[in-house]
């Protein structure tokens, strides 16, 4: 079980783990460059078989980690080609006996109905929060964005994941300008 460690990189040459979150951030002012040579790394299977997937073509599934005592974030990276309303993404959640698929805003006892995503503009310099119910605040996960999902610890015990469709929807509206914005679908 991977727990949250606040250190540093003594080498910036050493390898980085398949199934870990890291917060790159640099001491120097301006944009740099981060290059992985050679990266290898096992894709996120297309699972095609979970009826509680929304998408008839299938869910990437993302298991979530949980504490038993406090709140844990997990690092959730986006690397797909199109953009996907928070709102169509699913939690499911297996206690064992049971296994039942929430929108966010109905699976609140497990996880945060809201995600955060880092926001580094002129204004701003911090994470920005969405979800799938909030006007104005309604969240849009974006291609190769990263975000933040807090796991509750009444998830500690049970297998709870993220059901990502495959493909997006055909109702869903044109993207935001603000690539990390929000829309208010209502």
């Amino acid at each position: 079980d991977v727990t949250y460690v606040d250190t540093f990189m003594a080498d910036i040459n050493s390898p980085l783990a398949q199934g870990v979150g890291y917060w790159i951030k640099h001491k120097n002012a301006g944009v740099k460059n981060l290059s992985l040579a050679n990266a290898q790394a096992t894709a996120t299977p297309l699972v095609t078989t979970n009826p509680r997937c929304p998408s008839t073509v299938g869910c990437y599934e993302i298991t979530l980690k949980a504490f038993s005592d406090r709140v844990r974030y997990n690092q959730i990276s986006f690397p797909l080609p199109y953009p996907v309303v928070w709102g169509d993404v699913r939690i499911e959640v297996n206690d064992g006996v049971n296994t039942v698929a929430y929108v966010p805003l109905a699976a609140t006892a497990y996880v945060n109905n809201q995600y955060w995503a880092w926001k580094n503009t002129a204004n701003t310099n911090n994470y920005t929060t969405f979800d799938d119910s909030t006007p104005g605040k309604i969240g849009v996960l974006q291609p190769w964005q990263g975000i933040q999902v807090e796991v509750k610890p009444a998830s500690y015990g049970k297998t709870v994941k993220l059901l990502i469709p495959a493909l997006p929807k055909t109702s869903q509206t044109l993207l935001p300008t603000d690539p990390v914005a929000s829309r208010d679908r209502s």
